[in-house]
């Protein structure tokens, strides 16, 4: 076919017309991908294409993009000029378990460009799940689910165990700890929420030598209620300074939002609310000389406060969360002798939880 043109100019008169210019009406020619496809079982499989179009046209450039599936570029070679048909993927592209698709673009001599796509996974061999247990006769009293595997054998290659908890019927799971050493095999998790029935999931991962990276076994779930009716406060990396609190007399709080209130003249009153900070509030307890005494676990307290650790507020109604305690005041009511009952006021605000 060929095309020629002419103008007008702002006073109605046309130009003569331009030179023909030929060109050929083609439709693009058609990649097939030859690979990939279905399941793979290395982290570098190959990417093979063939070409064909019309007319004598062969390819002349050449583009392969792979995607995970949530539509992410994990590798991409950019635009190459050659009539190469493969390209193996490179190394820490492609992960274990996991869905992808290779797209193929083509440029043929004629500069058309033609497109196919193909998707393909990633699989392996898992290693053993793990039996396990979760104790939680104790939990109502000290806020501890225990996660115990003792009788658990690491497999060869072994790198880790993983804890996850997730509230029964949630498609998230929550990731708890990892373990390095072999011989650990039990795990006190002072982070469960209360009132619920959540789920526990126990793995090992082991180093996959094939896709250089350490996979999991699968996640097999236990299920326990949580049922925790006290105030705690518990402190997982010294549990020596956690405290039940036995009679709690009062409680304020409040969930604070960053927010801004704006005063617009002729047009009223505007808040505008932002990041959450969490809570914050005061908790007024009695301590009183029982097992331990009033005197201890003021002391207790203390010592949570002065310690820079990472203390978890639990209340009966099923919230647990990292705080801070910014102030304990006292008002003590002395006994017989060195017996007294100590009214305590915590001040708490909510911190974030890594």
């Amino acid at each position: 076919l060929a095309w020629k043109i002419r103008v007008r100019d702002q006073d109605g008169t046309w130009s003569g017309w331009s030179a023909d210019q030929n060109f050929y009406a083609r439709g693009e020619g058609t990649v097939t991908i030859t690979s990939p496809g279905g399941t793979v079982s290395t982290p570098t499989p190959s990417v093979a294409w063939t070409y064909s179009g019309s007319g004598g046209r062969t390819q002349s450039q050449w583009r392969v993009t792979i995607f995970t599936s949530t539509g992410l570029t994990a590798a991409s070679t950019g635009w190459i000029s050659s009539a190469a048909g493969s390209w193996a993927i490179t190394n820490g592209a492609i992960g274990i378990d996991s869905t992808y698709t290779a797209v193929v673009d083509v440029i043929d001599s004629a500069g058309i460009q033609a497109t196919a796509s193909q998707a393909f996974s990633a699989s392996y061999v898992r290693p053993p799940s793990i039996s396990f247990t979760v104790d939680s006769i104790d939990f109502a009293n000290t806020g501890a689910m225990i996660v115990d595997w003792s009788g658990a054998s690491p497999a060869s290659n072994f790198v880790s165990w993983r804890i996850y908890r997730r509230v029964t019927g949630s498609s998230v799971w929550k990731f708890l700890k990892e373990i390095t050493s072999g011989p650990v095999r039990s795990f006190t998790d002072f982070t469960c929420p209360g009132g619920v029935s959540v789920d526990y999931a126990l793995v090992q991962t082991v180093y996959n030598d094939t896709f250089g990276v350490a996979v999991e076994s699968d996640r097999i779930s236990t299920s326990v209620n949580a049922d925790c009716q006290n105030y705690l406060i518990v402190v997982p990396d010294n549990t020596s300074l956690n405290l039940k609190l036995e009679h709690v007399t009062a409680e304020e709080f409040d969930e604070e939002y960053e927010q801004e209130t704006l005063n617009l003249i002729g047009r009223g009153r505007r808040s505008e609310v932002g990041s959450r900070w969490g809570f914050s509030g005061k908790i007024t307890a009695r301590l009183y000389d029982s097992t331990d005494s009033a005197r201890s676990q003021h002391i207790r307290l203390q010592n949570i406060r002065r310690s820079g650790l990472k203390a978890y507020l639990r209340n009966p109604f099923g919230d647990v969360f990292a705080v801070g305690l910014i102030g304990i005041n006292g008002n003590r009511i002395p006994g017989v002798g060195t017996r007294e009952l100590l009214s305590v006021t915590i001040d708490y605000s909510e911190i974030e939880d890594d």
